[in-house]
């Protein structure tokens, strides 16, 4: 019996890779990597992987890390509210708390966290959505 060894050619920014089907290969991703977590939430939107929150040894994280599934390159989303320069505060934290354990969902353009814990006195988190835009609600 005879094995045909299937090839696939993967397009990544400007270079081609060749790939053998049904095997794993290291592909050359740039950027700083996130740190490990569990409990987070990923989605994608527009060719880019969005990993937001999770837990790292016990304590929570407000961080977005972002993979651009075209380019493999990881890059970090830096948040600012809309009230931030107004009330003269621009800290990711007054947009994201650390948060684990939630949600995320694709919403049209838009990411919907629902659901998670965070460490304020009420414990848990209702709703958040983040757009490029103001148009959430």
């Amino acid at each position: 019996m005879e094995t045909e060894e299937i090839r696939k050619e993967i397009v990544i920014g400007s270079g081609n890779l060749e790939l053998a089907y049904d095997q794993w290969v290291a592909l050359p991703v740039s950027g700083a990597r996130p740190s490990a977590r569990y409990k987070h939430a990923a989605a994608v939107i527009d060719e880019k992987l969005y990993v937001i929150g999770g837990s790292r040894n016990g304590r929570y994280l407000s961080d977005i890390q972002v993979f651009d599934l075209r380019s493999l390159a990881w890059s970090s989303l830096n948040l600012k509210s809309e009230n931030a320069d107004k009330l003269g505060n621009s800290s990711p934290q007054e947009v994201l708390p650390a948060i684990s354990d939630h949600s995320v969902i694709k919403w049209g353009n838009k990411l919907l966290v629902l659901g998670g814990h965070y460490k304020k006195p009420s414990g848990s988190m209702i709703g958040l959505c983040l757009s490029k835009h103001s148009d959430c609600l």
